[in-house]
């Protein structure tokens, strides 16, 4: 998309193909715990990989200029190496985490927050587009971006 110039600031993040890096990572990491005994050297050697490279290459996708590299592409790259860390996070909130992160992640108001976390990213586009309709149909302004 990026190289056929066919962009507009969304597209390029939230159509499936674009996020076919973060689907595989998904699916190499559920992969390898429904083959877990096969596997463990390998799935051990992805979770560090993931974050000792992960979260440096996030890091500096996101928060510094790379020159001579178009900004979707940095974006984009920023996006794939964030899905590297989210492997190390996925897998380590699957085995529980210790210690005072896990603590604090058992707490009520974010086990409750867990519970209802996918049905808000689910509806939140469906509220939105909802109150735009009824405050610009009593004529009231409604900003562009929330």
């Amino acid at each position: 998309m990026i190289a056929l110039n066919i962009t507009n600031g969304t597209r390029e993040y939230i159509l499936t193909l674009a996020c076919f890096d973060s689907l595989g990572f998904g699916a190499l990491l559920a992969f390898l715990n429904y083959n877990n005994k096969q596997f463990t050297r390998a799935k051990k050697y992805l979770r560090n990989f993931s974050f000792w490279i992960g979260i440096p290459l996030f890091i500096a996708f996101n928060l510094m200029p790379i020159p001579h590299l178009n900004n979707t592409i940095q974006l984009s790259l920023g996006d794939t190496t964030a899905s590297l860390f989210f492997i190390w996070l996925i897998d380590s909130a699957a085995r529980g985490f210790n210690g005072l992160a896990g603590v604090i992640l058992e707490l009520p108001c974010f086990v409750y927050l867990g519970k209802i976390s996918y049905g808000i990213y689910v509806y939140h586009l469906l509220v939105h587009y909802t109150i735009n309709k009824i405050v610009t149909y009593f004529g009231l302004p409604f900003p562009d971006s929330i």
